[in-house]
């Protein structure tokens, strides 16, 4: 296809472009077609000679490009084309049924004719082609609806017509219809097509087909054709989409995937209980497709592609992620080979989160050495040790990834190299060889805000309950997020005589491990919080039955029906952020960058350790507490809020007249441990630092010096 295409200008509105010399004006409203890229314009110019070629429809299309955007072309560029092809579907149409010409334009275009169109010369011209096809089938007056219709499986009889809506019986069974829209469904003729059109749809597994006559008819109507006429048919169609939604690597959810048919839940009658009956008919049949989605991530690996998409449990709850890899071909081959090997279990299974984090993480190395740096390998052994300083330096100079997180990278990186040379780091010939990383601070977690725990306290008041404990026993211990999704009956223990919420710390447990160490901390919470976990199991008990594994945050999510036969769900840190997250942007709370809503475990983690550090504990004590290494934690957590100092002060002022007064009451001055006096002060002398021991300015005992 040769077309001479030219890109004019664009602006918020509309892109203003010339094909074969002519000037089209295409607006952006509902299109997802750059027509600024002449790539884009080349590849709908083929669809659309496609649909001609093959006497398909336009429905694609013009979801992609809105309907206003797709007469445009046709009437610029394919003109008789379109005139011949709607001649075609017009005589297809008009010798089952008469129809009007909007509805037929309907049928056609799957749009409703706007006056807008009417300013396009080819809107015109079929319009002229309707009455033509129109006569030489039912002459110059419409012929008289008929009350009756057969064949030899359906016989459709006209009863009556109450208000705006008509009533059928098909095959002796009650059937009504909305005349909203659709006069023309009084004929009995009419209705047979539909039944007979949608039989056939079904049969052939053609959606856009099936999606016609739920348009055309309305979705109540079609799901009663579907009940009266055929329904393992119909059951067995939409197993069939689910069965394409896994074809396509693609979470099944059952109430979705009606939704694409019936916009809303039946509310009355026999076509709410079928649509109920095709509906756990889908959910029965979940476990078995989420199953074979995550056997089939075995078998997404075989196929040469750049994105994978891979599925993985998180406590009960079906997630998915990304494997992606660019270059060449034999380099994304490499990388795929070394995720897969670098993420592979002891049992010989395939963490797909860390695989996932692998691929990012070289994708964005070798992304910053195309794109940025100009350095195209077609191998990861083509690279040298130039290379790797370059992209060293620039990941220190130019991004904002802390130290760690570049160290991370440049390892990661190193690991892909060893592995597929079998050249270790260690030998002299390697890229990375004795390789060293500057030291950078690193990015810590902010605490979450006065402000947002104001907020997220108040509407716990309203919260589901799951909600409700799971934010409270976030607060309460300062878990990550592994270790919350982690939570079982048996994480509510009783120690040292108090309630105590039992954490197993995931993310150290193996250096934990090694070092003698207990693999969990015990966490004290109140009695109140106790009973209400303790109410809570007990109410849920029903539903932690249907698990393999008794998770104490378990709940049915709130678009769910009461009675729904899917499996419950766990309440997991990344579901329980999510809805953080949405308590404040709903009251717009910002955080210290003015987003809306940025908050997580790790932010409330980081709250717990600041305030460990203003209450005056030790980085030792701090580490013990959450779990990690005191350098970690000092790092990480200490720092003081104003008010924080102000208490020191407060303390240390008190501790210091109780000991004076200890001291002049005594006989002799025994020695004493040294005070250390916390925070900054407002004295005018020189101050020789942070050791307030040192300085001449300390408070001291009178008629004696404090040491």
């Amino acid at each position: 296809m040769n077309r001479r295409i030219r890109f004019i200008t664009s602006d918020s509105f509309n892109w203003i472009i010339s094909i074969d010399e002519k000037t089209l004006r295409l607006g952006k409203y509902r299109c997802i077609i750059d027509f600024g890229n002449e790539e884009a314009v080349i590849a709908v110019l083929k669809e659309i000679e496609d649909t001609f070629i093959w006497n398909l429809n336009f429905c694609d299309v013009q979801k992609k490009i809105n309907t206003f955007n797709l007469l445009t072309i046709l009437d610029a560029l394919y003109y008789d084309n379109t005139l011949e092809w709607f001649r075609h579907q017009c005589f297809e149409i008009m010798k089952i049924q008469n129809i009007s010409f909007k509805n037929i334009f309907r049928a056609t275009f799957y749009v409703t004719p706007q006056m807008k169109y009417e300013c396009l010369c080819i809107i015109r011209g079929i319009y002229q082609i309707y009455k033509e096809v129109h006569f030489q089938y039912y002459g110059p007056k419409k012929i008289r609806d008929t009350t009756y219709a057969y064949n030899e499986n359906y016989s459709v009889k006209y009863v009556a017509t109450i208000s705006n809506v008509a009533s059928f019986t098909i095959n002796g069974e009650s059937f009504d219809i909305c005349l909203s829209k659709r006069k023309h469904m009084t004929d009995s003729a009419n209705v047979l097509s539909a039944i007979e059109r949608l039989q056939a749809a079904l049969k052939t597994e053609d959606k856009t087909s099936v999606l016609a006559v739920f348009e055309e008819i309305g979705y109540m109507a079609t799901l009663d054709i579907m009940r009266i006429c055929y329904p393992q048919l119909a059951m067995s169609y939409f197993e069939k989409r689910a069965q394409q939604y896994l074809y396509e690597r693609q979470k099944v959810s059952p109430h979705l995937l009606l939704k694409e048919y019936i916009k809303t839940t039946p509310y009355r009658g026999p076509s709410r209980k079928f649509y109920y009956t095709i509906l756990e008919k889908l959910e029965d049949e979940t476990a078995e497709f989420n199953a074979e989605l995550i056997t089939g991530n075995q078998q997404e690996l075989l196929l040469d592609k750049d994105t994978y998409v891979m599925f993985y449990y998180q406590g009960n709850n079906l997630c998915s992620c990304k494997l992606k890899f660019i270059g060449s071909s034999q380099l994304k081959q490499e990388c795929k080979n070394f995720c897969i090997n670098y993420a592979m279990t002891p049992d010989g299974t395939l963490d797909v989160t860390k695989a996932s984090a692998a691929s990012v993480t070289l994708m964005n190395c070798f992304s910053i050495l195309f794109d940025e740096l100009d350095i195209y390998v077609e191998s990861v052994s083509q690279l040298c040790a130039s290379d790797v300083r370059l992209l060293l330096s620039y990941l220190i100079q130019t991004t904002s990834f802390a130290y760690v997180s570049i160290k991370k990278q440049m390892q990661l990186l190193g690991k892909l190299y060893s592995f597929t040379t079998s050249i270790e780091n260690s030998n002299s010939s390697s890229p990375f060889f004795k390789l060293k990383f500057s030291y950078r601070e690193s990015n810590h977690t902010t605490p979450i805000s006065k402000e947002a725990k104001q907020c997220i306290w108040k509407a716990l008041v309203t919260a589901p309950s799951v909600f409700r404990i799971g934010t409270q026993i976030a607060f309460a211990t300062g878990m990550r997020s592994g270790s919350f999704d982690n939570l079982t009956l048996s994480s509510l223990v009783v120690s040292q005589g108090h309630y105590a919420i039992r954490c197993f710390l995931k993310k150290t447990y193996k250096h934990r491990i090694k070092s003698g160490l207990p693999v969990y901390n015990d966490y004290q919470i109140s009695d109140d919080l106790a009973f209400e976990i303790k109410s809570f199991i007990e109410q849920t008990k029903a539903l932690r039955a249907q698990l393999p594994k008794p998770y104490l945050l378990v709940y049915q999510g709130d678009g769910r029906r009461i009675d729904t036969h899917l499996a419950p769900m766990v309440l997991t840190g990344r579901a329980l952020s999510f809805y953080l997250c949405s308590v404040l942007e709903k009251e717009g709370v910002r955080d210290d960058d003015g987003i809306i809503g940025r908050e997580s475990l790790r932010s409330i983690r980081a709250e717990m350790g600041r305030m460990l550090f203003a209450k005056g504990k030790t980085a030792k004590e701090v580490s013990a507490y959450l779990g990690n290494s005191p350098e970690v934690a000092a790092k990480s957590y200490n720092q003081c809020y104003p008010i924080d100092e102000a208490r020191k002060y407060n303390d240390f002022y008190k501790e210091t007249l109780e000991r004076t007064a200890l001291l002049s009451n005594s006989v002799a001055t025994k020695e004493q441990s040294r005070l250390v006096m916390f925070g900054t002060c407002l004295s005018y002398k020189g101050c020789n630092g942070k050791d307030c021991r040192l300085c001449p300015e300390r408070i001291v005992p009178k008629g004696g010096q404090l040491v």
